[in-house]
């Protein structure tokens, strides 16, 4: 092994992959220790990549090269775009992958980097001398002497498993956690606190009664984050349950053997991803939950119960699973849990997410208190782009918010600091119609070029299909076709199409009208053009005129639709007077704000 290394990057998880990866490809001698090699990009959750808000942050990932996307298309399992009944600017690819190929791939992947080591140790502390980074000790004593080190190491900082009135100092899976590493990083990094978050039961799919279940198939055509395949095959279905009466009963009736509800965690957890208990509790309102039950690996029998986190006791488990309709027989392979683990607040860290206080050392992923694997893959790659710069001694790169997702993630927890566990929402974006999923790499281009992230081939591939959409936009507002009987431009026929875009393309008079462009456009090609057709002239943001409106007096924002529970508990909190103090609140979603200048402007127009 080397003795001395550019980069040590501390944990192997889903940001210290692209931690890693990103690295050794710009030319570090780069180091990555972790606790288990079997285990690397682990999937510890949910069975899936994307979704809402995430799915865009995976096409930027793939627009810079990393590896979560081609890795997320290669161990998919089932395919679909969500939001489809939507605009474009939120619809999101979900993929549910083989958690196990996921991970091999995952490490095959990177180690394809010649400028890459890879080792399997515990790190108990870093060295530090004069304010900067020199080293890393490993059990043992033993020392890896670098320049930068970067902790990825999620959840794994003092964490405990919560299962009842249980509790064990370990971390997922019983692995080891890494409480002298926490304790020491104590002493070089500010604002450490405690979150939880929690994982559902397992089951054994032989046990379960499909036939009371509902059927969810994958998309045809089947939507890819990095690019089109045709060697997909035996693509299985997911299944839809809900809890009911009987679940509740158990749930209330138990509620004091849970970790959470029996008072000995005490942590906050994702507000966006809550227990069953939290569901009964907090919402009594809500009877019914639904439960999503999908497949872990494409040859094994354990399924995911997706909606169905819980931190009860094995007896209680057993009793809140066989509650569900169709799983009456079913048997639990792994038991649920709640886990606490230390973080660092972010807002200690600079946009590049080194240390304000320790130069050439960089946090990414869980341990700033996000939650997610796209939002850690994420924080991984901006850390290591960045650490890149700090050891060429060359200006860091910041990912602009007004153009990605990943500047939004950055700017939110840099900027504000957190007190929950963060998720990206695409509701978080100011310029959402322009920040599609379907844009990513046409919008990032340039700034990924200007700072030598992508190659000039890679450059002028997108140049080129910019240039083709321009044209072939130009060409369609010359082109007449007869549709349904009325003779109309093809460009207004693609604005006005409510279709799905794989079904408009082939009917016959568009799909002759495409052939005669005289170039070939792809399905995922005309897709583009066809949001960039009803989407370009949104793309100016208009000016506001009741910035500084005393809100007090026009408005009740128990009376503002579609403002989140969240939201109205941190207008409270903040004692809000003006818009102003409104768009100041941390980490405010641009959706809420548009829901009050709706409201103003519909019932205070003077």
């Amino acid at each position: 092994m080397i003795k001395e290394y550019h980069v040590v990057i501390i944990g192997g998880g889903h940001a210290g992959v692209e931690a890693s990866n990103i690295c050794s490809k710009l030319g570090l001698k780069t180091l990555l220790i972790t606790n288990s090699i079997d285990n690397i990009s682990k999937i510890s959750c949910n069975p899936s990549i994307g979704g809402v808000g995430k799915s865009q942050i995976v096409s930027e990932i793939n627009a810079v090269g990393g590896i979560m996307p081609r890795i997320a298309d290669k161990s998919g399992l089932n395919f679909k775009t969500l939001n489809t009944s939507k605009g474009k600017s939120v619809r999101s690819t979900r993929i549910q992958v083989d958690k196990y190929i996921y991970s091999r791939c995952s490490k095959f992947e990177i180690l394809k980097n010649r400028n890459l080591n890879i080792i399997q140790q515990d790190v108990i502390d870093i060295n530090i001398k004069k304010g900067r980074v020199t080293g890393v000790v490993l059990n043992f004593g033993y020392i890896v002497n670098c320049y930068s080190a970067i902790i990825t190491s999620g959840t794994f900082l003092n964490c405990k498993v919560f299962i009842g009135s249980k509790t064990i100092k370990s971390s997922r899976d019983n692995e080891n956690n890494s409480s002298p590493l926490s304790n020491k990083l104590r002493y070089y990094i500010n604002g450490i606190g405690s979150f939880k978050t929690g994982t559902p039961p397992r089951i054994d799919s032989r046990t379960i009664d499909f036939s009371k279940l509902k059927e969810i198939k994958s998309d045809i055509p089947i939507p890819f984050f990095h690019k089109k395949r045709n060697n997909v095959s035996l693509i299985p279905s997911c299944w839809e349950g809900s809890t009911n009466l009987k679940t509740e009963y158990v749930v209330r009736s138990n509620i004091n053997k849970s970790s959470i509800y029996g008072g000995i965690l005490n942590s906050i957890g994702p507000r966006y991803c809550p227990s069953i208990e939290d569901k009964y509790i907090r919402f009594p309102h809500n009877r019914r939950h639904t439960i999503f039950l999908e497949l872990e690996c494409r040859y094994g029998n354990e399924v995911y119960l997706g909606g169905l986190s819980t931190s009860f006791d094995f007896l209680t488990q057993y009793k809140l699973v066989r509650s569900v309709v169709g799983l009456e027989r079913s048997l639990i392979t792994r038991f649920g849990y709640s886990i606490e683990y230390d973080f660092f607040n972010p807002k200690y860290l600079k946009k590049s997410l080194e240390s304000k206080y320790v130069n050439g050392l960089f946090l990414a992923g869980q341990v700033n208190g996000t939650t997610g694997y796209e939002e850690a893959a994420a924080q991984g790659l901006v850390a290591g782009i960045n650490c890149n710069s700090y050891i060429k001694d060359i200006q860091p790169i910041y990912f602009n918010h007004n153009e990605s997702y990943i500047g939004i993630l950055i700017k939110d927890i840099t900027s504000n600091g957190i007190s929950e566990p963060y998720r990206m929402f695409t509701s978080r974006a100011k310029n959402r119609i322009k920040m599609r999923q379907d844009n990513s790499r046409y919008r990032l281009n340039d700034f990924l070029f200007s700072n030598k992230l992508i190659k000039r081939k890679g450059f002028n591939a997108i140049k080129n299909k910019e240039l083709i959409c321009n044209d072939f936009i130009t060409y369609s507002k010359s082109v007449y076709v007869k549709y349904k009987g009325i003779k109309e431009s093809l460009y207004k026929l693609i604005l006005a199409n409510k279709e799905n875009t794989s079904i408009f393309m082939k009917k016959p008079i568009i799909s002759k009208s495409i052939r005669n462009f005289g170039l070939r456009i792809s399905f995922s090609m005309f897709d583009f053009i066809e949001s960039e057709i009803k989407y370009r002239g949104y793309y100016k943001h208009k000016s506001d005129t009741i910035t500084h409106l005393d809100l007090r007096k026009v408005i009740d924002f128990n009376k503002v639709k579609n403002l989140s529970n969240e939201t109205r508990e941190k207008i409270i909190f903040n004692n809000v007077h003006s818009f102003y103090d409104l768009e100041k609140i941390k980490n405010i979603r641009y959706t809420c704000l548009e829901s009050v200048r709706n409201y103003i402007r519909k019932h205070h127009t003077n």
